[in-house]
């Protein structure tokens, strides 16, 4: 099935194989829509993976389906008590300013926290515990932090979040360790999308050629910064509810690990 899914003002095409919607999607979206049925509290999910898997266009995927069945042959009404709000963490990296301005030792060499925006500790986590805190209730909660792709720098969002079930995706969400360790604490359910990590390599590579780098610029990269990232998520997390791995060729399955 072919969706278009809008991330920040920028269109997205999503292609879900039809066994894939009908056998793990909808499935999903009738059990949350079953959770958040006259619950008294607004229900958190983490959808956690690493770079490059798609989490994103799955996050936006899942919310779309939920807000128009119809689209995919539902009546209207099928997910009825459902509102999904999808929120990513990239709001929550700390501004470019402190980034440049800060460093840290790797391999004996100092180096700026630019220099690795997206590793776990270039984010301001006890600010998205305590948004996270304040989302559970039903209440609309304060503004939540935006990412601007044209900025590439995080903005004051001009909203807080509205529906009763929050997904709220990001590479981190599951670390066992560090600080990230104590966000499980906040979530009703989870899910992990695994992925080889070739497979992974690839799409962030031809990703960067996209958005304009050469073959060369965009391996170097992955190499000195998206490659750290993807290993860092792949190599432990804290047992999801629902294990998702992506296939080689795009589908989706249900993993026991």
């Amino acid at each position: 099935m072919n969706f278009t899914v809008n991330n920040e003002g920028f269109p997205i095409k999503a292609v879900f194989d039809n066994q894939d919607v009908w056998n793990i999607l909808v499935p999903l979206l009738r059990h949350w829509a079953s959770l958040a049925a006259n619950s008294t509290t607004r229900k958190i999910v983490f959808l956690a993976a690493p770079p490059g898997a798609g989490k994103t266009t799955l996050a936006l995927t899942l919310a779309q389906i939920a807000r128009s069945p119809q689209s995919i042959g539902l009546p209207c009404d099928t997910f009825k008590n459902l509102c999904i709000e999808v929120q990513g963490i990239d709001g929550f990296h700390l501004p470019n300013a402190y980034l440049t301005t800060h460093t840290f030792v790797e391999n004996g060499q100092e180096r700026t926290l630019f220099s690795r925006k997206g590793a776990p500790f270039t984010y301001d986590i006890e600010k998205l515990i305590r948004l996270l805190m304040q989302a559970r209730s039903l209440k609309t909660t304060d503004p939540w932090p935006r990412y601007s792709r044209i900025k590439h720098d995080v903005i004051e969002g001009d909203r807080g979040i509205i529906g009763n079930l929050l997904l709220l995706e990001g590479n981190y969400l599951l670390l066992p360790s560090g600080p990230w360790s104590k966000l499980t604490q906040l979530c009703d359910e989870s899910i992990m999308l695994s992925a080889n990590e070739e497979i992974l390599r690839n799409r962030l590579i031809n990703r960067k050629i996209q958005g304009g780098l050469s073959q060369t610029e965009a391996e170097l990269w992955y190499e000195q910064s998206d490659g750290s990232n993807v290993r860092t998520v792949l190599a432990a997390h804290q047992t999801a509810t629902l294990e998702l791995r992506l296939t080689c060729n795009g589908r989706l399955e249900v993993s026991s690990s």
